[in-house]
């Protein structure tokens, strides 16, 4: 069922449930202003103004150098590093590998090369704020308010928002710093420049968000700070950088309301942390205070209600978890600089939960975490020379932040800690703690399972907490063995170029599970929205005979005929990860269910033995075993399949890119009950059933008690259900 057909009377009220009364009357006038051109009216677009801006901050001198004098003679201070400390500190941390590729990166901006989305690599023909360099369209110099009521006809406003974001800025700064290079700081100002020129506030697409325009001042205050006491920030440009900082600051105080009440996830962060950043970057604004105490108290409140105690976050992502969190290192930075040590503890007492949320969770090789949830590519701020998908500079400062060792050696992770907490937190001790066992955390509905430090799983299963950024992805199991993510998440490619396949990415057929006659385990509805939460739990069982592992039910299958429920069973037995699902209808109707158990691999070649893939991958083989208990099941293989009734085997780790990947699917039938199991290793495994289905059978030797599958998993399901 496809999100485009759902836009009917009972599922509108349904969405308007969700949203709460308060949220669902918010949100209906902003539809009427925006649509009938009211915030057209009451908010006109007004050009760039240096003049305009001095006018409204009458306290400061005119004259360039005197606005210069005063400011440096006062200017409040953040926590972020000057270009003094960071010099020296950068040339000893980096390796001359990542030196040279800053460097190139920067020189290549000169030539109109910019990197989206920290992958995808895109030629502007002179630098264009209005234009999809992708596709050639250009977007309408509208008013704000309303070019999101024809982004349709024009395409995803992503790809021409992330140009306007201002991440490829500190990457200029960088670059200045390792090669001392004024080139870079020159190409710096004249975008800045092009962009207050060419975008008055409230026109074109880079007026439409609170969060791109908090994402883009914070660059632009980056700039300032790192620049502050250095002679190419001259008093000219120190006073265009003010005055376009001020009209971001402008927007925010005029645009928060609607995310205080109807997006309070890390859209309202960023938000309050921009309007934040600029009171406190423009202290004698006459509407100073009023902006950082607005921020400074949606802030307090944000860290209260959008973390779970476990350390996860509101939205069901690990990408916007970390966006969220580098959002508020900066608001700890202003925090600290103004006194404010209800918001600073604050943030600190949430920080040490993250941390071992996150890295229970991190290949320890890579960095990297499994690609759950919405990922749209969202880094705030370029500021180390690690990959994108590298969570590495996020666990150092969450362990600065909470006063804990640092849990890395020195390397390129550590630049994001001399920003935001100086040079002095590099010589912090460090300590490296051996991941290994069972990790639950149940609030935010992630379990890991981690024999060693190398090798883990992590079971997907828990109910559905919040509208923010939901997938269907109910029993999806992710592997790690060494750096290489054996069995991974599709991720999320695109969220408005075509709705089937960012269905597709987002839905059930996209992740590790069992599918059940092709339905989502949710109704899906609207771009980023699902109908009918489902509800899941699991809990650490013990397996006669093996080690602890992990079973899981969700019930987003009892509204379809049949009343279907699914319990799946993760544990590693032998060295093998074994994987055991059990399909059942509480309600029968001799009608046959179709039941698809799907896994994506990781990239590599794929060759099927029989019930076995071979996967060949980073110069290493592994087999995935798959059977079900039901005889003419049939097992298949896909990569990169495009057509629109079996779209499969794709990967995406970076927003806008995708690759081909290995997709296992068995298919099979009944009416009654379905089982399925796998088994993934680094040899061939023999797998069975027994003709009861009371138990598993490993290689011969070892036997996997199926009984918490009989007698645990209905009891769980029922207690959902009532």
């Amino acid at each position: 069922m496809s999100a485009s057909s759902s836009l009917r009377p009972g599922r509108i009220a349904g969405e308007l449930r969700l949203l709460g009364w308060k949220g669902a009357v918010l949100r209906i006038a902003f539809e009427v202003r925006r649509r009938l051109g009211i915030d057209a009216c009451l908010k006109p677009p007004q050009k760039f103004s240096v003049r305009r801006y001095l006018r409204i901050c009458g306290s400061m001198p005119a004259d360039a150098g005197e606005y210069m004098h005063a400011w440096r003679s006062t200017r409040p201070a953040f926590a972020i590093s000057g270009a003094k400390d960071a010099r020296p500190v950068m040339n000893s941390l980096l390796s001359q590998e990542d030196k040279e590729t800053i460097c190139q990166r920067a020189l290549a901006l000169r030539q109109g090369r910019f990197e989206q989305f920290s992958h995808n690599v895109e030629q502007y023909d002179g630098v264009d704020w209005y234009l999809d360099p992708e596709s050639g369209t250009v977007w309408p110099s509208q008013h704000s308010s309303r070019i999101l009521l024809s982004a349709g006809a024009f395409g995803d406003i992503k790809l021409v928002w992330e140009i306007g974001r201002f991440a490829w800025a500190p990457g200029l700064v960088r670059a200045w710093l390792l090669d001392n290079d004024q080139g870079h700081i020159d190409l710096l100002f004249e975008l800045i420049d092009d962009f207050a020129a060419k975008n008055p506030l409230y026109t074109g697409p880079q007026w439409v968000s609170e969060q791109e325009v908090a994402i883009r001042v914070l660059m632009l205050i980056f700039i300032e700070e790192v620049l502050a006491e250095e002679s190419m920030l001259s008093p000219s440009r120190l006073q265009r950088l003010h005055a376009l900082i001020e009209l971001h600051g402008r927007y925010l105080a005029g645009n928060l309301g609607f995310a205080e009440f109807s997006i309070r996830n890390n859209h309202l962060i960023h938000g309050a942390v921009g309007l934040y950043a600029v009171g406190h970057a423009l202290s004698w604004h006459p509407e100073s205070g009023q902006w950082c105490r607005r921020a400074e108290a949606i802030l307090r409140e944000a860290t209260q209600e959008q973390w779970y105690d476990d350390g996860g976050y509101v939205q069901p992502s690990h990408n916007y978890h970390r966006s969220a969190w580098h959002g508020m290192l900066w608001a700890r930075s202003i925090a600290l600089a103004r006194g404010d040590t209800a918001l600073s503890d604050a943030i600190k007492f949430r920080a040490g939960a993250s941390h071992d949320f996150f890295l229970a969770q991190t290949d320890l090789h890579t960095g990297m975490l499994p690609n759950w949830g919405p990922n749209d590519g969202a880094l705030i701020g370029i500021w180390t020379a690690c990959d994108y998908s590298d969570y590495r500079p996020l666990l150092q400062s969450l362990a600065c932040l909470a006063g804990n060792p640092l849990p890395f050696p020195s390397g390129p992770w550590d630049e994001e800690l001399l920003w935001f907490f100086g040079k002095e937190s590099l010589q912090l001790s460090r300590l490296f703690r051996e991941q290994y066992g069972q990790f639950s955390f149940s609030d935010q509905g992630l379990h890991v399972l981690r024999p060693s430090s190398a090798r883990f799983g992590v079971l997907r299963c828990g109910s559905v907490r919040s509208r923010y950024g939901q997938q269907a992805d109910q029993l999806h199991v992710d592997l790690w063995d060494e750096g290489i993510n054996l069995a991974l998440d599709a991720g999320s490619y695109n969220y408005n170029k075509n709705l089937e396949i960012h269905n597709w990415f987002r839905g059930t057929s996209g992740h590790n599970t069992v599918i059940v006659d092709e339905q989502d385990q949710m109704v899906p509805y609207r771009t980023f929205k699902y109908l009918r939460w489902v509800k899941a739990k699991a809990r650490i069982c013990e397996i006669e005979g093996q080690s602890q592992g992990f079973i899981g039910v969700h019930h987003g299958y009892t509204r379809l005929n049949g009343c279907w429920g699914h319990a799946r069973l993760l544990c590693e037995a032998s060295g093998y990860w074994v994987i055991i699902d059990r399909l059942w209808a509480l309600r029968p109707t001799g009608r046959d269910a179709s039941f698809r158990l799907h896994w994506q691999l990781a990239p590599g070649e794929v060759q099927l033995n029989g019930n076995a893939a071979v996967l060949d991958s980073k110069g290493r083989r592994f087999f995935l075993t798959s059977l079900c208990n039901l005889s003419g099941h049939e097992l298949s293989l896909s990569i990169g399949r495009e057509e629109p009734s079996g779209f499969d085997g794709w990967h995406s780790r970076y927003y806008n890119y995708r690759e081909p990947v290995p997709a296992i699917n068995v298919v099979a039938k009944s009416s009654n009950e379905c089982w399925f199991a796998s088994a993934y290793g680094s040899s061939i495994a023999a797998i069975e059933f027994d003709d009861q289905n009371t138990y598993l059978r490993l290689n011969e030797a070892t036997l996997i008690s199926l009984d918490i599958l009989h007698s645990q998993a209905p009891k769980m399901l029922e207690e959902l259900m009532n």
